[in-house]
């Protein structure tokens, strides 16, 4: 009886690979019921299943991210600069303002 019970509690145990656990997040993506039937069904620890699907993100995330986006800026019909502040106030200026004096009218609000 022992070595059955040993026999069983080795394949709960049973480490799930890479595979496995991606196809079981996919799976709970479009699974209706409720989480905790979710991981019944499948034998799956909740902690272990947060585990793959956090690691799974950031791979994810890893991959599809870039450091840099290219920004393309349009010059013509730019001649002025507009500020506009939380209490409904607009501030518009000539495009060659000095920085300093937008800083400062920047720094004044936050």
């Amino acid at each position: 009886m022992l070595g059955t019970e040993l026999t069983l509690l080795q394949k709960n145990m049973k480490q799930k690979t890479t595979e496995e656990m991606r196809s079981v997040i996919k799976s709970f993506s479009t699974y209706t019921g409720t989480k905790k039937a979710f991981f019944q069904e499948r034998n799956i620890n909740i902690h272990t299943f947060n585990y793959w699907q956090t690691k799974f993100n950031k791979q994810s995330s890893k991959s599809s991210s870039k450091k840099f986006i290219p920004l393309q800026v349009e010059k013509p019909g730019m001649d002025k600069i507009e500020l506009f502040y939380p209490n409904g106030v607009r501030l518009v200026f000539p495009i060659d303002t000095h920085l300093k004096v937008l800083q400062g009218l920047v720094k004044s609000v936050s």
